[in-house]
Protein backbone atom coordinates (compact mmCIF):
# COMPACT_ATOMS: atom_id res chain seq x y z
CA UNK A 1 0.00 0.00 0.00
CA UNK A 2 1.17 3.41 -0.87
CA UNK A 3 0.74 6.15 1.66
CA UNK A 4 0.75 9.94 0.05
CA UNK A 5 0.72 13.48 1.48
CA UNK A 6 -0.24 16.67 0.43
CA UNK A 7 3.13 17.59 -1.25
CA UNK A 8 5.74 15.88 -3.21
CA UNK A 9 5.44 12.17 -2.84
CA UNK A 10 8.13 9.67 -3.58
CA UNK A 11 6.93 6.37 -3.62
CA UNK A 12 8.94 2.89 -4.25
CA UNK A 13 7.63 0.37 -6.87
CA UNK A 14 9.08 -2.32 -9.34
CA UNK A 15 8.47 -1.47 -12.51
CA UNK A 16 11.76 -1.34 -14.30
CA UNK A 17 11.21 -5.89 -14.37
CA UNK A 18 8.17 -5.53 -16.46
CA UNK A 19 9.17 -2.75 -18.82
CA UNK A 20 8.87 -3.88 -22.58
CA UNK A 21 10.17 -0.26 -24.12
CA UNK A 22 13.43 1.38 -24.13
CA UNK A 23 12.83 4.80 -22.85
CA UNK A 24 9.43 4.62 -21.70
CA UNK A 25 6.73 7.11 -20.30
CA UNK A 26 5.26 6.36 -16.98
CA UNK A 27 1.22 6.76 -16.27
CA UNK A 28 -0.46 6.52 -12.85
CA UNK A 29 -3.89 5.82 -12.99
CA UNK A 30 -6.04 6.41 -9.53
CA UNK A 31 -9.56 4.83 -9.46
CA UNK A 32 -11.42 5.77 -6.10
CA UNK A 33 -12.72 2.88 -4.69
CA UNK A 34 -15.85 4.64 -3.53
CA UNK A 35 -17.10 6.48 -6.26
CA UNK A 36 -15.02 4.91 -9.06
CA UNK A 37 -13.91 8.60 -10.55
CA UNK A 38 -10.56 8.13 -12.46
CA UNK A 39 -7.65 10.53 -13.28
CA UNK A 40 -4.63 9.44 -14.96
CA UNK A 41 -1.07 11.26 -15.00
CA UNK A 42 2.49 11.33 -15.81
CA UNK A 43 4.67 10.17 -13.26
CA UNK A 44 8.25 11.19 -13.59
CA UNK A 45 11.12 8.33 -12.89
CA UNK A 46 13.65 9.62 -10.16
CA UNK A 47 16.06 5.98 -10.65
CA UNK A 48 16.16 4.99 -14.09
CA UNK A 49 17.49 1.70 -14.85
CA UNK A 50 17.49 0.63 -11.36
CA UNK A 51 15.53 -2.57 -10.37
CA UNK A 52 13.45 -0.37 -7.92
CA UNK A 53 12.20 2.97 -9.42
CA UNK A 54 11.53 6.16 -7.60
CA UNK A 55 8.44 7.61 -8.85
CA UNK A 56 7.74 11.29 -7.71
CA UNK A 57 4.18 13.36 -8.02
CA UNK A 58 3.12 16.14 -6.47
CA UNK A 59 -0.21 16.49 -4.47
CA UNK A 60 -1.78 19.88 -4.56
CA UNK A 61 -4.27 21.16 -2.22
CA UNK A 62 -6.82 22.57 -4.71
CA UNK A 63 -8.30 21.76 -8.25
CA UNK A 64 -7.01 25.03 -9.69
CA UNK A 65 -3.11 23.66 -8.95
CA UNK A 66 -3.92 20.17 -10.89
CA UNK A 67 -1.67 19.48 -14.01
CA UNK A 68 -1.97 15.79 -14.60
CA UNK A 69 0.74 16.08 -18.05
CA UNK A 70 3.22 17.29 -15.28
CA UNK A 71 2.65 15.37 -12.08
CA UNK A 72 0.53 17.53 -10.22
CA UNK A 73 -3.00 15.81 -8.69
CA UNK A 74 -5.53 16.93 -6.69
CA UNK A 75 -6.83 14.14 -4.68
CA UNK A 76 -10.27 14.05 -2.38
CA UNK A 77 -9.05 11.33 1.10
CA UNK A 78 -9.75 7.67 0.59
CA UNK A 79 -8.59 4.76 -1.10
CA UNK A 80 -7.77 4.46 -3.92
CA UNK A 81 -6.47 1.51 -6.79
CA UNK A 82 -3.48 2.85 -8.41
CA UNK A 83 -1.88 1.12 -11.71
CA UNK A 84 1.47 2.23 -13.18
CA UNK A 85 1.49 2.04 -17.11
CA UNK A 86 4.14 2.11 -19.57
CA UNK A 87 4.04 4.44 -22.86
CA UNK A 88 5.67 5.11 -26.00
CA UNK A 89 4.12 9.16 -25.24
CA UNK A 90 3.15 11.20 -22.31
CA UNK A 91 0.17 11.75 -23.66
CA UNK A 92 -2.59 10.44 -21.18
CA UNK A 93 -4.46 8.24 -22.56
CA UNK A 94 -4.02 4.43 -21.09
CA UNK A 95 -5.53 2.29 -24.11
CA UNK A 96 -3.13 -0.15 -25.64
CA UNK A 97 -0.51 0.62 -23.06
CA UNK A 98 1.17 -2.24 -21.01
CA UNK A 99 0.38 -2.54 -17.26
CA UNK A 100 3.24 -2.94 -14.91
CA UNK A 101 2.23 -2.52 -11.17
CA UNK A 102 -1.20 -2.43 -9.41
CA UNK A 103 -2.26 -1.68 -5.41
CA UNK A 104 -4.03 0.36 -3.33
CA UNK A 105 -3.05 3.85 -2.61
CA UNK A 106 -4.39 5.98 1.03
CA UNK A 107 -4.82 9.81 1.10
CA UNK A 108 -5.61 10.98 4.80
CA UNK A 109 -6.00 14.62 4.94
CA UNK A 110 -6.37 14.32 8.86
CA UNK A 111 -3.36 11.70 9.09
CA UNK A 112 -0.63 13.05 12.08
CA UNK A 113 2.79 11.57 11.99
CA UNK A 114 3.70 9.84 15.26
CA UNK A 115 6.95 9.79 16.73
CA UNK A 116 7.75 6.69 18.56
CA UNK A 117 10.80 6.39 21.37
CA UNK A 118 12.12 3.09 22.62
CA UNK A 119 13.56 3.02 25.63
CA UNK A 120 16.40 -0.02 25.77
CA UNK A 121 16.32 -1.96 28.55
CA UNK A 122 19.96 -4.30 28.92
CA UNK A 123 19.90 -7.23 30.80
CA UNK A 124 23.47 -9.16 31.21
CA UNK A 125 23.21 -12.56 32.81
CA UNK A 126 26.11 -14.12 34.16
CA UNK A 127 26.95 -18.04 34.21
Amino acid sequence: MLNVKIGINKVSVTLSERVTLSLPYYLLRLTNVNNNSIKVLNSLDQTPFSRVNQMQFELTTNLIDEDLANSKIYLTAGTYKYEFFEALTDSLIITDNNLLETGLLLFDVDSNSTDYTTNNTEKVYGQ
